[in-house]
């Protein structure tokens, strides 16, 4: 048993909400719902909807098996995709945005402050001052 303990330093096991076979099917179908719709992100309702249960019953979901709301389960997906494309590309900030699904720079940069407390810009800026200090 102690042999297999994981220490103060090791990763944290990934819980239900990392296997999908153990989601509700329902559940997994709304996700990739909205995973298929960053871009142009649609309404809770909208999901609902396409998944095929009220909305009632998909924050019921939500809430049961990944402890959230889909609108903030929504939100970080696309966060998550602003984020890539801010570190891995040089696109400008209007055009990850709009990838997104934010109606303008503007409004991705609040989200992405309250998400990760820097603006896209100072991310940008903290990546490009690394990338300096490497090359030397």
């Amino acid at each position: 048993m102690i042999e297999t303990a994981r220490g103060y330093s090791g990763e944290q096991p990934k819980g239900a909400a990392r296997n999908t076979n153990l989601l509700e099917v329902r559940l997994v179908r709304a996700m990739a719902i909205m995973e298929e719709c960053i871009e142009h992100p649609l309404s809770t309702a909208e999901v609902a909807e396409r998944a095929g249960i009220s909305v009632r019953h998909l924050e019921r979901l939500f809430l049961t098996h990944l402890n959230t709301t889909p609108a903030k389960h929504y939100m970080q997906l696309r966060l998550k995709l602003a984020n890539k494309l801010i570190t891995d590309t040089n696109l400008p900030i209007a055009e990850i945005a709009f990838a997104s699904g934010f109606a303008s720079s503007t409004s991705l940069s609040r989200a992405y402050r309250r998400e990760y407390n820097m603006t896209p810009y100072q991310v940008r800026a903290r990546d490009r001052a690394g990338a300096g200090l490497r090359a030397d």
